[in-house]
């Protein structure tokens, strides 16, 4: 993890990049994604906002293989709610 740190967890702005290299960059609040942020992993980028770690309301997913726009997506904890 390269950003910043308050009292020993992931606070503010930072990027994490995981083993099987999926990327995340953005907000941290409390050690988790928290705001605005960015995953990146072999096939897809999402842009949007987190909440607690999950992916949450509105947000960008891009595909990596296919030329294309990117499809607006709405997430609940998590969860995919609707596409557009």
């Amino acid at each position: 993890f390269k950003g910043d740190w308050k009292l020993s967890k992931r606070q503010g702005r930072g990027k994490l990049i995981l083993k099987n290299h999926r990327s995340y960059e953005g907000d941290w609040m409390n050690n988790v994604p928290h705001g605005r942020g960015t995953i990146i992993d072999e096939e897809i980028k999402y842009v949007g906002l987190f909440k607690e770690g999950k992916k949450n309301r509105i947000g960008l997913i891009y595909s990596k293989k296919v030329k294309s726009p990117p499809q607006i997506v709405e997430f609940q904890e998590d969860k995919l709610v609707e596409t557009r």
